[in-house]
């Protein structure tokens, strides 16, 4: 009989040799991300239904078995997530694969009428008149031995999880919004690496880049560079080498003279220990920049502000009514940013900017029906 606590290399191919016939899984993580740059996964749930739930135990199988990689891979099996981008990031990482055919259970329910993003609680509640216990939120995952009731925390996580995925499953039909939301979830969820180097230097450099002259952001871009890498080397967030705001700071003062650290926010022990990998690394001539990125100008002021922020306003309302009707929030179709920039856009090029997909199909006719009435009144 296979045990909930699954932590064998026998009894995690007997697992997932019982779930290949399974159309739907239930999945979710337990894992400690405070003072790493990578996660440590401690637990990975799986579950089909109350009764038949199983806790993969990541921390004493740290090299991921071939069958899990299989199974994440394998298409015939939805793999059932409840706000899922983290978890199958985490997923992922640990398999280094990609988890394919995945439904997000916040995602979907915010399709089917229950709000924009309802917590696996909440939504548990409504949809399975299931209460579930938040009695071990502060759980180390992992120390070893765990406990029973932090056991029993971790499977009510995917428990009723399938049932609840198949009730949003069956109202999306019915309502005709069932390949909108796996659309998104496609779109959204095939994590192909999470932890993609060139992608969190770029976000790096653009939480700084505005408060640096243009002709110092390569400068930027290689300092960026410098410390992801660091990070990753040491497994330390980026945030306990330098704060948010500092790499800014340091380009700003001319770091090439060690005196001018001074006039920065790092300590002095601080100031000591990287003045030398700070000049090395903005001179760095083998960090290939980014020249798409760095030659970007920041945002432009919006001639048309007001008439931007008019239309916006006008078509987000047309929007959210239509959203309404059909029972979907609003902010997962269109968030207000989203809906500005698309206007913005429209206004400046003097043609209506494209709607795509689902989103098309649904709101194509008011967003064209809206310009064209803006073109009889001579706006576009």
């Amino acid at each position: 009989m296979l045990p909930v606590v699954v932590d064998t290399l026998e009894n995690c191919d007997l697992l997932f040799d019982i779930l290949k016939n399974e159309p739907i899984v239930a999945m979710d993580t337990e894992f400690v991300w405070t003072r790493s740059y990578f996660p440590f996964v401690g637990i990975i749930q799986i579950g089909i239904s109350a009764e038949k739930s199983y806790l993969l135990d990541t921390a004493v199988l740290p090299q991921c078995p071939q069958s899990f990689r299989d199974f994440l891979e394998n298409e015939n099996i939805m793999k059932v997530f409840h706000d899922a981008y983290q978890d199958v990031q985490i997923v992922n990482y640990y398999a280094n694969t990609v988890t394919k055919n995945v439904l997000d259970t916040q995602l979907a329910a915010a399709f089917t009428g229950f709000g924009r993003a309802p917590s696996l609680g909440e939504l548990i509640e409504k949809v399975c008149n299931k209460t579930l216990s938040k009695s071990e939120t502060l759980t180390n995952w992992m120390k070893r031995p765990l406990t029973q009731a932090q056991y029993e925390y971790a499977l009510d996580d995917v428990r009723y999880l399938t049932d609840c995925a198949k009730e949003l499953i069956r109202l999306a039909k019915e309502n005709g919004v069932w390949e909108w939301i796996m659309d998104d979830c496609n779109d959204t969820l095939v994590v192909s690496d999470p932890f993609d180097f060139l992608n969190a230097v770029e976000r790096s450099y653009q939480k700084e880049f505005t408060k640096v002259a243009f002709q110092n952001r390569w400068k930027l871009y290689r300092l960026c560079y410098a410390v992801e890498d660091l990070a990753r080397k040491k497994n330390l967030p980026r945030s306990f080498l330098f704060k948010p705001g500092q790499l800014a700071e340091i380009i700003n003062c001319n770091p090439e003279d060690f005196k001018n650290l001074k006039k920065t926010s790092l300590s002095p022990k601080n100031q000591e220990r990287y003045a030398r990998f700070i000049i090395e690394s903005i001179n760095d001539a083998n960090v290939a920049i980014d020249e798409n990125l760095v030659n970007r100008v920041g945002f432009m002021r919006d001639k048309n502000a007001t008439l931007t922020g008019e239309c916006a306003k006008e078509i987000g309302d047309e929007f959210e009514k239509a959203a309404n009707e059909k029972g979907i929030a609003i902010s997962r179709i269109y968030n207000r940013r989203q809906i500005t920039n698309l206007v913005r856009g429209t206004l400046e090029n003097k043609e209506v900017a494209q709607l795509y997909g689902w989103r098309n199909v649904f709101l194509g006719e008011i967003w064209n029906n809206f310009w064209e009435n803006k073109r009889e009144r001579n706006i576009l």
